[in-house]
Formats: structure tokens, C-alpha cells, sequence
């Protein structure tokens, strides 16, 4: 029932195979953060996960897509994370196993799950960056590598740009947002 209901939603799985064949024809919303931004994710800081994210911006490069940045202000202010701690057991465990096998989240009412909290969100949208822009750099900067080679170098350059433009789209809207004493984290 809940894969149909998941399916009804136009979701996808996050495995390459599934992203891969969806990015033939399909523009897609991706949240990069994974089982390591679950754990990191708590009230009162501001945290992408994005350094470690190489398989995306391979990804992206393959189809030459165009990459918008999104940061979403209030997102970590919806629910305490009774399990929050990535270096523990459980973390290490999820992060090994590539799924979340059990957090334990409250918001509003912690003997109610799952209502979040209630708090405003604030999409703030960065530039967007075009692999195939970054892939024609890295042939530019290395005319003697092989085609694997640039594409690893554009999916860098493409991983950089991406930082820049989330870091820029964060401090452009982080007063407007009601977050101005905050930093965002990029690991």
C-alpha cells in the first residue's frame, strides 16, 4: 500500500540505477543530505551535507543537468531527533546498512508523532549550475584526459559551484528568514 501510495506521488527510489533512468526525461527535486543529515539535523543548526555527495554530481554530470540549489529555512526547527547522534551506535549502523533502520522523532507533542513542529519555511533558491558548462571547463583545463577524467574533474568543479551557490543563496535570505544569527555547515 505504501509503495502505491509513494508511486501516486511521483517519487522515486534514490539508487543510481532509479536516478539515472528518471533524469533521462524528468527534472527532479533531490535532497542530498541521506541517513548522514538525518543524524545531523537538529533544532537551532544549519547543516547541508554536500562534500561527500560525489555519486549526485557524477549523476548530474552524466546528463548534463542543470543543478538548482535549494536551502530550506525552518526545515531543521520541525523535529527533535531523539537519536541525533551520528558517531554512535545507531548511526554508524544506518550509515553502513545505507537506510535508516530506526529514529525516533517528535514536534509539536512529543506523545503525538509525527506532527512537526509548527514553524514558518523559507525556500531560498540558489543560482542554478550547468554540468554541461562545467564539463566544457574541465575539458578546457585538461585537454589531455580521458573522458572519465573530465567528467570526474566537471563533477568536482560542478560539487564546488553547487557549494557556493547554496552558501550565497543562504546568507542572501538567512535575515529575511528570521535566521540572521546563523551559519550553515557545509560538511
Amino acid at each position: 500500500l505504501m509503495r502505491q501510495v509513494i508511486g501516486w506521488l511521483n517519487t522515486y527510489g534514490s539508487t543510481k540505477q532509479s536516478l539515472d533512468k528518471h533524469l533521462e526525461t524528468k527534472n527532479m527535486f533531490i535532497t542530498l543530505d541521506g541517513i548522514r543529515g538525518i543524524f545531523l539535523a537538529k533544532p537551532g543548526r544549519e547543516v547541508a551535507v554536500i562534500n561527500q555527495r560525489m555519486g549526485f554530481f557524477r549523476l548530474a554530470m552524466k546528463h548534463r543537468a542543470r543543478v538548482v540549489p535549494v536551502y530550506v529555512f525552518g526545515a531543521n526547527e520541525m523535529w527533535h531527533n531523539l537519536t541525533a547522534d551520528e558517531n554512535g551506535l545507531l548511526g554508524s549502523l544506518c550509515r553502513r546498512l545505507r537506510m535508516s533502520i530506526f529514529c525516533l522523532f517528535y514536534g509539536s507533542f512529543p506523545w503525538i508523532l509525527p506532527v512537526p513542529r509548527f514553524v514558518p519555511l523559507t525556500y531560498a533558491f540558489g543560482e542554478d549550475v550547468d554540468a554541461a558548462v562545467l564539463r566544457e571547463q574541465a575539458m578546457r583545463e585538461n585537454p589531455d584526459a580521458s573522458a572519465s577524467e573530465v567528467d570526474e574533474a566537471g563533477a568536482c568543479l560542478l560539487r564546488d559551484a553547487y557549494r557556493a551557490s547554496l552558501i550565497s543563496a543562504f546568507e542572501k535570505n538567512k535575515h529575511e528568514a528570521g535566521y540572521a544569527d546563523r551559519t550553515l555547515e557545509i560538511l
